[in-house]
């Protein structure tokens, strides 16, 4: 009989933010950008005024594709 081993761990953590970031990134690339730290390096950043208005638009463009479906449904009843 074959012995079992137990499984062995990585030891390394989940970066969600970096999971949430690339999430983001494609559902809006544009919102992202690259800006400067204290360091003066290039770093990857949001910008939060794109975000929200590219989240508005998605969302208001959802709810007019609703009402045109919700429309037609009424309509053929």
């Amino acid at each position: 009989m074959a012995e079992i081993q137990p499984e062995t761990m990585k030891g390394t953590t989940l970066d969600i933010a970096a999971e949430n970031r690339a999430r983001l990134k494609q559902l809006f690339p544009s919102v992202f950008t690259e800006t400067r730290n204290d360091q003066g390096e290039l770093t990857e950043s949001i910008d939060f005024q794109k975000l929200k208005a590219n989240a508005v638009q998605t969302f208001n463009a959802h709810n007019m594709q609703k009402e045109k479906h919700n429309q037609i449904l009424f309509k053929t009843v």
